[in-house]
């Protein structure tokens, strides 16, 4: 390596730790503590974004638990319609008819519901995450060629 290239090299990582200071002194003034994971050559777990640290973890983690949650508001949901069609099947009546009638509506709701819950926890688990996780990557790879 040249001296140039050791220079720029140099560069880079004195910017880098500076810019990691700076974090460090904001996050004191305004009391937030830094996750422990949190350095320049390991921030795979927690990647510093202008002072906001993500947790690729937490979001996977959240993404599945409000996958579990939306399975089991279906899963009631499916209870409710059992128990509607009985309904149905044994009230024969006007009142009958409109009650059913709005329960059709809100299926119809409900599995709009469902379908966007599932796109929001497909993004967080297919785009989010692992967009923060690949810019990290990209961006140790770029700081150890300076190296």
């Amino acid at each position: 390596m040249d001296n140039g290239s050791q220079g720029n090299r140099d560069s880079v990582v004195d910017v880098m730790n500076a810019n990691k200071e700076m974090h460090e002194e904001n996050a004191k003034q305004d009391e937030i503590t830094l996750p422990e994971e949190t350095n320049i050559q390991n921030t795979s777990v927690s990647n510093i974004i202008g002072g906001i640290y993500i947790d690729t973890e937490a979001v996977y983690n959240k993404a599945n638990e409000l996958s579990t949650v939306n399975e089991n508001i279906g899963d009631e949901f499916q209870n409710l319609i059992q128990t509607m069609t009985n309904l149905d099947n044994n009230w024969n009546c006007s009142a009958a008819d409109n009650a059913i009638s709005s329960f059709e509506s809100i299926k119809t709701d409900m599995n709009s519901r469902e379908a966007e819950m599932n796109n929001h926890i497909n993004i967080l688990k297919n785009v989010v995450a692992p967009g923060y996780e690949d810019t990290e990557t990209t961006n140790t790879n770029l700081a150890n060629a300076f190296k």
